[in-house]
């Protein structure tokens, strides 16, 4: 996976493509692959739907509650 050290304190994600925001953040890890395409990150946020496969998130996929814990973690990491 990607190195994650001071992922809090970097000014940019998805290759500077969008600002290291708590919005941005949340949905990069819902649905990375809406927001950038080519990513072979799928997506992850339950009910998303996955612009390459085409399915729906739905067993196995993040709530809300689950991705803003993941971002509240991920930009603590300074």
């Amino acid at each position: 996976g990607p190195n994650l050290t001071h992922v809090g304190s970097r000014n940019t994600i998805a290759a500077g493509l969008f600002p290291n925001d708590a919005r941005n953040l949340a949905y990069w890890i819902k649905n990375s692959r809406a927001m950038k395409p080519g990513v072979i990150m799928p997506a992850l946020g339950k009910g998303e739907v996955d612009p390459v496969t085409k399915q729906t998130v739905t067993q196995g996929g993040l709530t809300d509650q689950q991705i803003a814990d993941i971002v509240a973690y991920l930009l603590a990491l300074k």
